[in-house]
């Protein structure tokens, strides 16, 4: 759904590194309290429908799209659940749709 594939997995510590078809970026994923973990957002731009979409596939969203004050006008934020259910932040910089 995200594009992201899985490059390994190590289950004896809890962790999984993930890359996007066309690109050498590694995120790592872990379930270590001991490792900080870094903020991130991934970006698209009609968000409700990504939403609906990955609902849609029976994936959890664990926030609805909601606007984010002290962003450019019409940024939206929401918090999805992956199989795993590790969360992953989804923004839209120029709000919802043409609609919202």
């Amino acid at each position: 759904m995200l594009g992201l594939w899985r490059l390994w997995h190590d289950e004896a510590v809890g962790q999984i590194g993930l890359v996007f078809a066309e690109s050498d970026a590694e995120i790592v994923i872990h379930n270590d309290s001991n490792i900080p973990n870094p903020d991130f957002s991934f970006l698209d731009d009609d968000l409700r429908a990504f939403c609906e979409d990955y609902r849609r596939q029976g994936y959890a969203v664990v926030m609805e799209p909601f606007e984010v004050r002290g962003c450019p006008e019409g940024a939206h934020f929401a918090v999805l659940a992956d199989p795993d259910e590790s969360v992953i932040s989804i923004v839209a910089l120029a709000g919802l749709d043409d609609a919202g």
